[in-house]
């Protein structure tokens, strides 16, 4: 039941940060939309998704800090080892920065229409904010899940040299990237989610509403399609138990695992047929399928992430052996 719980606070949190963490780079497109070229629904749309990150930042931080304390209690010892490795400074940076972050979404998500004639200056908030969650988060939490499967830096700090040396490592890259991608892609959802409240704003028209659904879907196809092939680099980088366990050796894994594919192929229908004009229900289906992608994307991380503590990958190994027909 724990496990559970902690899965799907984990995953709500993705979704919260994922938002927080590309929205404002979409919300800038909104922006000069509405500046340059006087789309009045760009600029409402932009200026919601932009209080929206705001919000969603806050929201993600809390479930994050939630969920860390139950995985901390509830986890094998092996991730309070490694979560110990890194040296309290790096956690309270990593604090500066989430609060720097929030700062900058507040004065961008206030400052929307005063900087109308200051574009390239309002921008900069929006890309300083959702660079910094960017480039920190994604990897630092990657390095909490690789450091225990990695011998040669079991009870060693991590000091800067070997924290720098963690942050080009293929397997903390191509996890990095993939949350990178999967940012814009639930970005791009958010905004489409968006489109039902215009449709009900007393100067929108379903039309205006049908608009933002189709430049939402727009979004999250051209981030999830990258997915098919960032995917294969993640599950190629893999420690070779957890990559043999998501290919058939463990059934949860698998399980898990098929059923993400399998979403994010309807992903994919739904998305091409928004592109063109979302309908509600559309917009509605992407959102659900999306967040039960989400879902199962991240208990197929923790059960990999389970998979690779000793006892675990032992007892996988000898079920192994065992199942071979005897020669």
């Amino acid at each position: 039941m724990l496990e559970i719980l902690i899965t799907l606070l984990q995953a709500f949190h993705l979704m919260a940060v994922n938002v927080a963490s590309a929205g404002p780079l979409v919300a800038i497109w909104l922006h000069r939309r509405w500046t340059r070229h006087g789309d009045e629904t760009a600029g409402i749309v932009g200026q919601r998704l932009a209080k929206g990150s705001l919000s969603m930042l806050v929201v993600g931080s809390v479930l994050g800090f939630i969920g860390l304390g139950l995985t901390w209690v509830g986890d094998e010892a092996s991730y309070r080892a490694a979560a110990a490795q890194i040296p309290a400074k790096r956690y309270a940076f990593a604090l500066a920065e989430l609060v720097f972050s929030l700062v900058l979404l507040l004065l961008y998500a206030r400052l929307w229409e005063r900087m109308a004639r200051h574009p390239w200056w309002h921008a900069l908030l929006a890309v300083l904010a959702a660079t910094n969650l960017l480039y920190h988060f994604p990897p630092l939490l990657t390095m909490l899940s690789v450091i225990p499967t990695r011998p040669e830096l079991a009870g060693q700090v991590i000091d800067l040299q070997t924290y720098r040396s963690l942050l080009v490592d293929p397997e903390v890259v191509s996890r990095s990237v993939h949350v990178i991608l999967a940012s814009f892609a639930m970005a791009g959802v958010y905004l489409m989610g968006l489109a039902p409240r215009l449709a009900r704003g007393a100067n929108a028209s379903e039309e205006n509403a049908s608009r933002v659904a189709a430049w939402g879907a727009r979004v999250a196809m051209l981030a999830t399609v990258p997915q098919l092939f960032v995917g294969t680099w993640v599950l190629l980088k893999l420690p070779s138990v957890a990559r043999k366990a998501v290919m058939g050796r463990d059934t949860t894994a698998t399980l898990l695992f098929a059923g993400s594919m399998l979403l994010t192929l309807a992903l994919l229908h739904f998305l091409a047929s928004a592109m063109h004009g979302g309908q509600r229900k559309t917009v509605v289906r992407v959102m659900i399928v999306m967040t039960l992608l989400i879902v199962l994307m991240t208990g197929t991380v923790r059960r990999v992430r389970h998979l690779l503590t000793p006892t675990a990958a032992a007892a996988l190994d000898n079920a192994a052996l065992a199942s071979e027909p005897a020669k």
